[in-house]
């Protein structure tokens, strides 16, 4: 019989792909649901694993999503002899008596099912799966294990499948006692279909609202990715812990809530000789404080210092990014050159009004108060802002300030 299907459809990688990226959401779905001193992993013990250390369990998830459809347009049936579910029991009865993990024996065997669990999800609809119900009879006590092993034979010898045949002898290879731990510990999920929306419900669940959840799920979702790339490049696995999911990804929820940034108090050393700082020499030049007024010049330290360790303890709590920080630099860059801009339009014109605009520069833009996502910052943090770019010489007063204090244009 001759394929409908180009040969390029039959070598499209589309719907491998496609596998992939549901795992993937997948695992990414599994870290809302982290609880403390848990972690989530991404094809490190199974396609998903979760340890729960409170629980003292360990789930191993194997996903199979498939775009084939049935005669109704629904997703395939998960058939009897299904080489995907053969396939997955198979690599978990090695995994029980996997001698490198100290399972050789029927004891250690039985010790480990006792905190295992396994989790087939998938798309296709297996209400008729023979091998399912028999073990829902095995569960609820209607077939014992010997009548389980007398099924299994039966379906070998139905089977024409040779790599079934042998998926077959691994599940039968386990001991009557371990084989019967390992069917009462088998769950057999429907996968979601729509796991972007059930992803929207879980951001909405912390309290970010409808406006900001498609930003969220983006920006989560790049960080996870970019994060899974760079650990891929060392050899490091892909698991995530409780605590890693809080430091690391929270930032992205707590910039979009209401909920302000805490402003904490700090008492910053200043150094030994302020009238040497960039910033205090142009504002002396300019006449805006007096060349011996060193209560000034520390007080106006004091605000510069403050702001920048501000900024350095949001970063490190993981309540800004860096990006968050460059964008507030470059907002009070901006409100900075509007002002300059406007004051000194008449130096362009009289040269001798250059000092007097360039304090009037200096007055209005100390005057402007400035906000970090959502928090409004005082005026002594506002000013501190200012005062810093100023010391940075990305800022100035003066009209050629750039030519006098030799900044080069980035």
């Amino acid at each position: 019989m001759e394929t409908t299907k180009s040969r390029t459809e039959l070598t499209s990688a589309d719907t491998k792909q496609l596998g992939f990226e549901y795992q993937y959401l997948f695992f990414f779905l599994k870290l809302f649901g982290l609880k403390r001193g848990s972690e989530v992993g991404y094809e490190v013990l199974d396609d998903v694993h979760i340890i729960d250390t409170n629980e003292r369990k360990i789930y191993l998830y194997q996903l199979k999503h498939t775009t084939q459809t049935n005669a109704e347009g629904g997703a395939a049936n998960l058939t009897t002899f299904s080489i995907d579910f053969w396939k997955t029991l198979s690599n978990w009865s090695k995994v029980i008596v996997d001698p490198v993990e100290g399972r050789k024996e029927t004891t250690e065997q039985e010790k480990f099912l006792q905190n295992v669990n396994f989790i087939f999800v998938s798309n296709r609809d297996s209400k008729d799966n023979l091998v399912i119900c028999k073990m829902n009879e095995v569960k609820n006590g209607s077939c014992n294990v010997k009548g389980f092993i007398k099924y299994l034979k039966s379906l070998k010898k139905e089977s024409n499948n040779i790599k079934i045949k042998a998926y077959i002898d691994d599940v039968l290879s386990l001991k009557d006692t371990v084989l019967k731990l390992f069917i009462e510990n088998i769950v057999v999920e429907d996968s979601n279909e729509n796991i972007h929306e059930s992803l929207r419900n879980e951001i909405r669940d912390m309290m970010i609202s409808d406006e900001y959840v498609e930003e969220v799920l983006a920006n989560v979702y790049w960080k996870l990715k970019k994060d899974f790339f760079d650990r891929a490049r060392r050899g490091i696995h892909q698991v995530i812990s409780h605590d890693e999911w809080l430091s690391e990804y929270s930032i992205f929820f707590n910039k979009v809530r209401t909920t302000l940034l805490p402003i904490r108090k700090f008492k910053p050393v200043l150094p030994e000789h302020l009238d040497e700082q960039t910033f205090v020499k142009e504002l002396i030049q300019i006449g805006a404080i007096p060349q011996n007024d060193i209560a000034e010049m520390a007080e106006l330290t004091t605000q510069l210092l403050t702001l920048e360790l501000q900024l350095q303890d949001w970063n490190e709590t993981s309540k800004v990014t860096e990006d968050d920080i460059k964008e507030f630099h470059s907002e009070a860059i901006q409100i900075w050159h509007r002002i300059h801009t406007k004051n000194h339009r008449s130096t362009q014109i009289d040269v001798k009004l250059d000092y007097q605009n360039a304090i009037n520069c200096y007055d209005e833009v100390m005057s402007k108060e400035l906000y970090m996502l959502q928090t409004r910052l005082n005026s002594k943090l506002s000013n501190g802002e200012f005062l810093g770019l100023a010391n940075k010489k990305r800022i100035g007063w003066l009209e050629e300030w750039k030519e006098r204090y030799r900044v080069s244009e980035k």
